[in-house]
């Protein structure tokens, strides 16, 4: 579960953090899978997942994410 209270909360760190306080009100939470996160989300959201915040209240964007990775082994 989250440690915000709420989804508005949430979003206000997130844009406090990439310095864009301002627009906290038209910020968007997607999922990996492109799903916008609401406030009824917000019980299903655990540490580790990955999530990805829209500062401008923009559509998701598959197209603008790149791939996460994890080290796992170097090659070459």
């Amino acid at each position: 579960m989250s440690s915000f209270d709420s989804l508005k909360s949430l979003l206000k760190d997130c844009c406090r953090r990439f310095q864009n306080k301002a627009n906290y009100t038209k910020a968007k939470l997607y999922n990996k899978k492109g799903l916008e996160i609401s406030q009824d989300d917000m019980q299903f959201m655990k540490s580790g997942d990955i999530y990805y915040v829209a500062l401008e209240g923009e559509s998701f964007n598959n197209f603008a994410i790149l791939d996460d990775y994890d080290l796992g082994t170097v090659i070459g």
